[in-house]
């Protein structure tokens, strides 16, 4: 069995995803309130914007990655896709996170298109790249535990862009703004090309369990619809990005519109970050301990308490005066446990992603990883879309206006509530028993590992008699399953 891939192979191969998420920062949660507040473009477009990017997207997705597949299958390598791809994004970045004044919704859409195409190029094949390096079960767990690590340093380092902006002399006020965004935008300007080249140069590309063979645009999409690991991961996806979806795209007008929050913002996202960062090696041993699965399942229990909670620690009384009800050092705290759990689920859905690969190889004879996670993106972001259109154009019908120093109505505070806590809440509580009964467990993963290896044997032997022979090979054999494992999964 192949033996576990070494630390520092696993830093080198997780460096672009500091820089990755660094770009994502602002573009998650923070530039559709920087848009509707400092832009004045109304929500309800906003949210439209949201949706025709998100699904624009969502169905590039699958493409780049059947196309990242058959281009692996051909040529045994992904790292051309990952180049260009970082560059388009940072071109894309540029647009959006440094408009001019009096900036149109035709601008926002073009820009946030342009930025989500050389994302998905990028993603999808370095995300399969990260799966194919090393097939060791506990291998993907340290993939994906130094992963999230470097995924999260970035994204606390675009939260500390704030702070380090007033320690300069660049703002005089700890928030996100637009001179925060246009900041980011040099940072990651510098630092990704950087980390995407010493990945390319450090690690090698993937190698397969089995000879690989070229593969139709019909049998990858086969490979989807037949994968039951993959279904249940669409599901949870698809709830899962209908209560993110509603969440980011209000999150910045809830907690510094209504809770007047800014500073709070700032200082708690960058503890909460801090905090997931320092529990990576906690929830990479729990991983190995009792299971990638039930990790995720129990972390998105407390993630469900911790934002009911946060809920009740507002004081709603006043809906255009409303505040937190303890102080900043107890928030900080409160928010540090959810936070936690926030690391532990991405380890574990990061090491269970990469476990798909087998799969694949193991039920269709071939590696079908970048299709897999390019379709469960897909359910996710299409779900993730639609949130943020539900979430945005409900707050425009109650009557909330983002704009600063226009009263909040109590329909308004109401729907902003909802759409930020109880909607999203009530969706991850769905997926719970979804993620606790997932099929590929770890002791599956290991009996697909050896049926790989048995296989890899006999074609092995084969070969050799074949060439005794002096016979050529036979075609590549259809898409079929193992009849010994197939009632296994």
């Amino acid at each position: 069995m192949q033996a576990i891939i070494s630390k520092t192979r696993a830093l080198f191969i997780s460096l672009p995803n500091f820089g990755q998420d660094l770009l994502r920062g602002p573009s998650g949660t923070i530039i559709q309130g920087i848009y509707a507040v400092n832009f004045g473009l109304d929500l309800a477009t906003i949210g439209t914007i949201l949706l025709l990017t998100k699904i624009f997207d969502a169905f590039t997705d699958p493409v780049v990655g059947m196309f990242s597949d058959r281009y692996y299958h051909a040529y045994g390598t992904r790292k051309p896709w990952l180049v260009i791809g970082t560059l388009l994004s940072i071109l894309g970045m540029w647009l959006l996170f440094t408009p001019s004044v009096g900036v149109s919704a035709a601008y926002f859409l073009f820009s946030y298109l342009l930025m989500y195409l050389g994302w998905t190029l990028a993603e999808i094949p370095y995300a399969a790249w990260k799966a194919e390096v090393n097939h060791h079960y506990d291998s993907r767990t340290r993939v994906a535990a130094m992963d999230s690590f470097f995924g999260f340093l970035g994204t606390l380092s675009f939260s500390l862009i704030p702070i380090t902006m007033v320690g300069l002399g660049m703002s005089e006020k700890v928030e996100y703004s637009i001179e925060s965004v246009h900041f980011t935008a040099w940072v990651v300007t510098l630092i990704l090309p950087v980390m995407v080249g010493l990945a390319l140069w450090k690690v090698p590309d993937g190698v397969p369990l089995q000879q690989e063979r070229r593969t139709s645009l019909k049998e990858n999409l086969s490979a989807v619809l037949q994968a039951k690991p993959v279904f249940y991961f669409m599901v949870i996806y698809f709830l899962s990005g209908l209560a993110m979806g509603m969440t980011g795209a209000v999150n910045y007008l809830y907690l510094v519109r209504y809770a007047h929050a800014s500073e709070l913002v700032v200082y708690s996202s960058t503890w909460g970050l801090f905090v997931v960062i320092v529990a990576i090696p906690l929830g990479a041993w729990l991983c190995r301990v009792v299971g990638k699965h039930r990790v995720w399942a129990f972390s998105l229990v407390v993630v469900v308490l911790g934002v009911v909670i946060k809920d009740f620690l507002v004081d709603h009384s006043l809906p255009d005066a409303a505040h937190f009800k303890v102080n900043n050092l107890l928030m900080l705290f409160i928010m540090g446990i959810p936070a936690i759990m926030v690391s532990f689920y991405t380890v574990a859905v990061s090491g269970l992603q990469g476990d798909l690969t087998d799969y694949g190889q193991w039920k269709f004879r071939s590696n079908f990883s970048g299709s897999y996670l390019s379709f469960m993106l897909l359910m996710n972001k299409i779900a993730a879309a639609f949130g943020a259109f539900l979430a945005l154009n409900a707050l425009q019908l109650s009557g909330f206006d983002a704009k600063s120093g226009v009263e909040i109505t109590l329909s308004g505070a109401w729907c902003l509530r909802l759409t930020f806590t109880w909607i999203p809440a009530l969706l991850l509580i769905l997926t719970i028993p979804l993620v606790f009964y997932y099929p590929l467990t770890r002791e599956k993963h290991l009996v697909l590992l050896k049926a790989l290896e048995r296989r890899s044997r006999r074609e092995a032997a084969t070969v050799v008699i074949d060439d005794a022979r002096h016979t050529s090979l036979p075609a590549a054999a259809p898409i079929v399953r193992e009849p010994e494992y197939s009632s296994r999964l």
